[in-house]
């Protein structure tokens, strides 16, 4: 009987067999939380810019989202305790954007629940942050007993600004819960 020659295997795997999934597939939701981060981390700069234009009939200078010379008290669109909960809701969901990508790096494709459920609140909060600009954006905040301003640009930033933010969350959920809709792993079965 002849000795027959066993062919060795490869010290290193094929390419085929690398699991480039479970590198490649949280890029996707860091670039998009972080789009989400940037955009809500601007809202809180947006605040700032005006978002009350002076009436036609009054030449007084335009009004921020936090300004305190406002007519309007409480906590009410158009109020400066207002202004002050864009600013702290922007914040607090930037910070947890920022943890979410994080997260995304540091968990492992396998136990995906908790970070599902972390991205799924952020685009929850994010949601809320676009409608609590859209009230902000309708009111008509009161210059004096008679005059109304008008929302100006800086309102329509900020809008635009919480839509970008909302996109970049929801966008991060999709694409961890459902990878295999958008290409980042083969579907099951």
């Amino acid at each position: 009987m002849q000795p027959r020659a066993v062919e060795a295997e490869p010290l290193t795997a094929p390419a085929d067999d690398l699991d480039t999934d479970a590198r490649t597939r949280p890029r996707v939701q860091v670039v998009s939380l972080c789009l989400c981060a940037g955009a809500t981390g601007a809202v809180v700069a947006a605040v700032r810019l005006p978002w009350f234009g002076s009436p036609a009939d009054l030449a007084a200078p335009e009004k921020s989202a936090d300004s305190g010379d406002l007519w309007r008290t409480g906590l009410v669109p158009g109020a400066q305790s207002w202004g002050y909960l864009l600013i702290a809701w922007s914040g607090l969901l930037a910070v947890t954007a920022l943890f979410a990508a994080l997260a995304c790096v540091l968990f492992p494709p396998g136990p995906r629940r908790q970070l599902n459920r972390l991205l799924l609140g952020l685009g929850v909060a994010s949601s809320i942050l676009i409608a609590l600009v859209v009230a902000e954006l309708t009111t008509s905040a009161q210059y004096d007993l008679v005059s109304y301003a008008h929302s100006d640009w800086g309102a329509w930033a900020g809008l635009g600004l919480a839509v970008a933010s909302s996109v970049g969350a929801w966008f991060a959920w999709a694409t961890w819960t459902y990878p295999h809709l958008w290409g980042l792993k083969a579907p099951p079965g």
